[in-house]
């Protein structure tokens, strides 16, 4: 029951994540064209209020991860 990876932030307008188009939209104007692969595989398990265990190396993009979870 593991959610797929995504591949563009775009995806998680879905209703099954609810991030909103504002969201996206502020990661685009921020320069964050697509997902690390980090974000591509975490996000979606994060947004189904999943409990994860990230690791992976400074720069990755964990901390935007966790922060999409609260937002």
């Amino acid at each position: 029951d593991v959610p797929d990876p995504i591949r563009r932030f775009a995806h998680l307008i879905r209703p099954e994540y609810g991030v909103s188009d504002a969201i996206i939209q502020k990661l685009t104007e921020a320069g964050l064209k697509k997902p690390t692969a980090v974000q591509m595989q975490s996000t979606p398990v994060l947004l189904k209020k999943r409990d994860a265990f990230v690791v992976a190396p400074t720069g990755s993009g964990k901390t935007l991860v966790y922060i999409l979870s609260l937002l």
